[in-house]
């Protein structure tokens, strides 16, 4: 072992480049919310030097140092992600190595540091430590090893988003350890020259390491310039702009919410699809919706990976992964996609495109992205379905409820294992028992729903139209069935309640959103073996699944001609007969006392007065009982309805007014959530701010002119939890603001009762709230 293969001329600098790498990896903290990930940093440069100096104290060939550096980056990397090193901390540490890059670009700012996450500042920090402590060993330029942390900012660069106080730092703190680097490189060379070169030699050595000093600084002035203080330099490069966002299926609402406007007057006859095939088929399935979260049903689950559940295929699609389509007969047709987008009125971006069936195969003209959930067989084109694509598709069609012995089936297992969310409406519930009380469990349940609906349900699409109003939140199905004797709707409201009341009796169901062609024109839209799909032929309808059978489809929604009377519900126009009033009663004869009190005309004491008001009074004990009875509830009902909206008032003032303005702005968006509790809309815990705005507008819960400041307000609300500067007093200011404006559009086509109810409705008072504890906390 060489003695000083470990002297200070080479743990200096390797500190000094140790040093700079970590600080080529705090670009990251313009990608995550808080500085967490450092310590992953500093693990990835610390360990990346101590591995390059036990491979030169061991004076190991080049070859085994790769080797251990190899092993050493896979050891502390998995520390550096997930804390132990066990299997799955490896699994998680290779999965970040290799998608984490993809993904970050992908995320929007600020990004939940992940453990899969963490593995970009170590490997950043580790590649910046590593090149720079071998070409320590490897040349003795003062100052050229920087170059390792050079490039591992460099590649920061690309993936991170800026943050002007950090880039200042950074810039500054390379330029400085460049110099402090050659500096101590240079003086520990002269220290330890064991001769005397001259003056000229010493100062020719001098001029050529000032040489390659200014070469190196030169080199890296394009990264760092733009980085230093009082730099004004344009927009750096980013590569977010020329990075493709991965295909969002939640990106475009709800197929289930945009049916009625298929139904309007002005799309009705337009056609949206051409189908050619050897037998007529009068189904459609457009997309698959099995995920509800109490606002609105979803093609994918929010909280998991939902771009995961669509997967690009080729030409063959694969088998289900859920149920099962053995049995089923196959069709085949051509399509071509006429205007399609009617479903989003021509404004909002729509992916899917319609199957007969579950798909089996398909061939098109031009190559198709397509991507394709295999758990609900639902097709999605992430370019959308453009006018003129033709396809050709092979489907299994399922069989009919005439075609299956459904009576006595037994119900599959719940395959979708996601439950319903808290806090269903009670007209819901109420509903459900008393349509699904002594049936069977199974068929004869999902029969009697069915029947329910279909036999006594009342039809209503119309434009305007107060029991037609789009949106299918818990509390808008609430007042679908607020009535049960009268209930009206159309397929939004008729599918979606029924696959929740389905749900609430365990029964495995979903919501559909297709095409259907009437019965009774199926063979004269079929005339010469092509049929026209317009845009009135939308429809929904539910799919539940039975063991050994699959999904079968359920409709659910009554026939549309059954439209509801205009007569308002509780009044008559029969004239009936209005019998003679009673003749009035006899006026009551006074007290002896009084009629010969009223002989006197004298002026009567204060004591005598007292005394004949006590006597009055004494003559109607029965008269207290009555007030005493009726009065003292009145005034507890009454005490308690002001003490209530007292109680609430003054949670809003100290929201308004009290704490930094962070806890003002958040007290802003929780006041906006007490105002959506009490009309029956409550936030799911896994869902955003912004993600629970869209919801709403999605669901229509909230007028379409106040949507963009709903969003607004959900936006300052995310930045003030996670956003690394402190919102200001105008910023909280500007979201009471929206607060203010936002209260009459939640309560927006309410009658006056339902928003007399909201206004004295407990259940926020009795909520914990989170800005009264974060208040408490800081103190």
């Amino acid at each position: 072992m060489n003695p000083r293969s470990l002297s200070a001329e080479t743990l200096l600098p390797t500190a000094v480049v140790a040093a700079m790498a970590v600080i080529a990896a705090m670009g990251f903290r313009g990608i995550f919310p808080d500085w967490t990930f450092a310590t992953a940093a500093v693990i990835g440069a610390v360990g990346a030097a101590a591995v390059m100096l036990i491979a030169r104290w061991a004076r190991l060939v080049v070859g085994e140092a790769i080797l251990l550096s190899l092993v050493g980056f896979v050891l502390l990397g998995a520390i550096a992600a997930a804390g132990i090193p066990t299997p799955d901390a490896f699994a998680t540490f290779f999965d970040g190595l290799i998608n984490g890059w993809a993904e970050v670009l992908s995320s929007s700012p600020p990004a939940d540091l992940t453990a899969e996450f963490r593995v970009l500042p170590f490997t950043i920090a580790w590649v910046g430590s590593m090149l720079g402590t071998e070409m320590i060993r490897s040349t003795r330029v003062p100052g050229l090893p920087a170059l390792g942390p050079v490039v591992a900012l460099a590649v920061s660069l690309l993936v991170t988003v800026e943050d002007r106080s950090v880039a200042l730092f950074q810039g500054a703190a390379m330029a400085v350890g460049t110099v402090v680097l050659g500096w101590i490189q240079q003086r520990l060379r002269r220290r330890d020259d064991t001769y005397d070169e001259g003056p000229t030699a010493r100062r020719s050595s001098g001029l050529t390491a000032a040489g390659i000093l200014l070469v190196v600084i030169a080199a890296v002035s394009p990264v760092l310039g733009p980085r230093m203080p009082l730099a004004e330099a344009n927009e750096r490069f980013d590569l977010r702009r020329y990075q493709t966002s991965p295909f969002d299926p939640l990106a475009a609402p709800s197929p289930l919410v945009q049916v009625k406007a298929y139904l309007q007057e002005q799309n009705a006859d337009r056609v949206v699809f051409r189908a050619t095939a050897d037998v007529p088929i009068n189904r459609w399935s457009l997309a698959v919706h099995h995920v509800y979260d109490g606002v609105t049903w979803a093609v994918a689950d929010a909280r998991f990976d939902a771009p995961a559940e669509f997967r690009q295929v080729d030409s063959v699609f694969p088998a289900p992964t859920v149920g099962t389509v053995d049995g089923w007969e196959s069709v085949r047709a051509e399509v071509e996609i006429i205007d399609l987008g009617v479903l989003s009125r021509g404004a909002l971006e729509t992916y899917w495109i319609p199957s007969p069936g579950w798909p089996l195969s398909y061939e098109a003209d031009d190559p198709l992205d397509v991507r394709f959930n295999a758990r609900t067989g639902t097709i999605a084109v992430p370019s959308g379905p453009s006018p003129g694509i033709r396809y050709s598709i092979a489907a299994a069609v399922p069989p009919t409820e005439s075609e299956v012995a459904l009576r006595g089936a037994e119900l599959g297992l719940d395959p979708l294992g996601i439950a319903l969310p808290a806090g269903l409406p009670p007209q819901l519930r109420n509903f459900a028992g008393d349509v699904l009380e002594g049936a069977d469990v199974g068929w004869e349940q999902v029969d009697a729903l069915q029947s329910r609906f279909v036999d006594t349900g009342r039809y209503d699409s119309r434009e305007g139209s107060s029991s037609a109003r789009p949106g299918h939140a818990a509390f808008r199905i609430g007042e679908f069935l607020d009535d049960p004797e009268i209930v009206v709707g159309f397929e939004e409201q008729y599918a979606a309640a029924a696959a929740v009341i389905a749900r609430s009796a365990e029964i495995p169901a979903r919501v559909v959103v297709g095409f259907r062609i009437p019965d009774d024109e199926t063979d004269e839209r079929w005339q010469g073996g092509t049929a026209d799909i317009v845009a009135e032929d939308i429809s929904a309808w539910i799919e539940v699944f039975f063991e050994d059978v699959g999904w079968l489809p359920f409709d659910v929604t009554p026939p549309r001609d059954r439209e509801p009377d205009d007569i308002p519900t509780g009044t008559s126009e029969r004239e009936v007969a209005i019998p003679n009033p009673p003749p009035p009663p006899p006026p009551a004869e006074l007290p002896p006392r009084f009629e010969e009190e009223e002989e006197f005309d004298e002026v009567e004491t204060d004591d005598e007065e007292e005394a004949e008001s006590d006597g009055a009074l004494g003559g109607l004990d029965i008269d207290w009982r009555v007030a005493g009875a009726t009065g003292i509830p009145l005034v507890l009902i009454v005490g308690g309805v002001m003490l209530i909206v007292m109680l609430k008032a003054r949670r809003r003032r100290r929201r308004r007014t009290r704490g930094p303005a962070a806890q003002r702005v958040a007290g802003a968006w929780y006041e906006f959530l007490d105002r959506t509790r009490e009309f029956g809309l409550t936030q799911p815990s896994t869902a955003t701010p912004s993600e629970f705005a869209r919801g709403l507008d999605a669901a229509g819960a909230i007028e379409p002119g106040a949507a963009a400041e709903l969003l607004r307000l959900a936006r300052r609300a995310d930045e003030a939890a996670y956003h690394p500067s402190p919102p200001d007093d105008d910023a909280a200011a500007q979201a009471w603001t929206a607060y203010d404006g936002l209260v009459a559009a939640v309560g927006s086509g309410k009658g006056v009762i339902r928003r007399l109810r909201a206004r004295i409705d407990p259940r926020p008072l009795l909520q914990r709230d989170p800005v009264l504890t974060a208040r408490n906390e800081d103190v």
